[in-house]
């Protein structure tokens, strides 16, 4: 029994999947971040504590638009490749 392996292929797979799989959620995350309002260390308190009031920035606002989106349309692109 003789078993050919396209090696070209199965490497295109892995790497579409790792990039796709890790890729997107490092996206996600991103877009989480950059919607986070930074610190203010005028106000004097723990750096680790943001004002839940402070409204993002436009630019930081578009930002996390496109990550979401891109985010969606990966998911939906793949729902619709099992369709």
């Amino acid at each position: 029994m003789n078993i050919d392996i396209a090696w070209g292929d199965l490497g295109l797979v892995t790497a579409v999947g790792l990039v796709l799989g890790a890729g997107v959620t490092v996206l996600y995350a991103i877009g989480i971040r950059v919607l986070t309002p930074a610190p203010d260390p005028a106000l004097g308190g723990d750096p680790h504590e943001t004002e839940s009031h402070v409204r993002p920035t436009p630019l930081r606002l578009a930002a996390t638009i496109l990550c979401f989106a891109v985010c969606a349309a990966a998911v939906a692109y793949g729902i619709f490749t099992l369709l």
